[in-house]
């Protein structure tokens, strides 16, 4: 996304992935994201936009709750579902009913959403508490939430069988499959002396903006 909002797209054009909607064209861009055969724009105004695999986008776009649209503050997005999180703190599950995601704690109504992650068969919820939920296919651990980052978490992110989360006292903690070293922190940011902006993760590897 460029300064003055135009989304760049390029690469292999088989589901018209670089053809972007023309209801985007003027407004403003808060984040774009690519999931698995479609695209995803996030307008200023809270507003979600689909495009690419015709069949997908169709159903996905039409699958937006309206009281949803023009409420956005973010999403997450997997090969099979999209989590909204809404400006007033809740959550909408766009995807496919019956995997795993579709089972959140209930207590987590209650809460007040900073941010929802997916990895292939879970997901992950912050609150604004500073409390971590997981839910989904008990895979590797990645249900077991280690004790010591609730009540003092303020970024979380998904690779694809893992977890991450960075406490407000910068300490990061990785939990799930460790079969690539995913879970292996290095030695520069065990002590919580560098301060951590964002933590990113992909499939395997995790990202770390001080």
């Amino acid at each position: 996304v460029t300064n003055d909002n135009e989304i760049l797209t390029w690469g292999n054009n088989r589901f018209k992935l670089t053809e972007i909607p023309k209801e985007l064209e003027g407004q403003e861009i808060r984040d774009v994201w690519a999931g698995d055969q479609f695209s995803l724009a996030l307008t200023e105004s809270g507003e979600l936009y689909f495009w690419g695999n015709s069949s997908l986008v169709q159903i996905r776009q039409n699958s937006i709750p309206k009281d949803a649209q023009g409420h956005i503050d973010t999403i997450s997005v997997s090969a099979d579902n999209v989590i909204l999180v809404l400006d007033d703190g809740s959550y909408r599950i766009l995807g496919i009913k019956g995997t795993p995601v579709y089972g959140a704690p209930k207590e987590l109504s209650e809460k007040k959403i900073e941010n929802i992650v997916l990895s292939k068969d879970a997901a992950a919820a912050l609150t604004d508490d500073g409390y971590v939920y997981v839910w989904g296919q008990d895979l590797n651990g990645i249900l077991d939430v280690p004790e010591e980052i609730q009540g003092k978490t303020k970024y979380i992110s998904a690779g694809r069988y893992h977890l991450n989360a960075v406490t407000h006292d910068n300490q990061i903690y990785s939990w799930g499959r460790n079969d690539l070293g995913q879970l292996n922190i290095p030695q520069k940011l065990r002590d919580g002396t560098v301060p951590v902006k964002q933590l990113v993760s992909n499939y395997f590897q995790n990202y770390v903006i001080d």
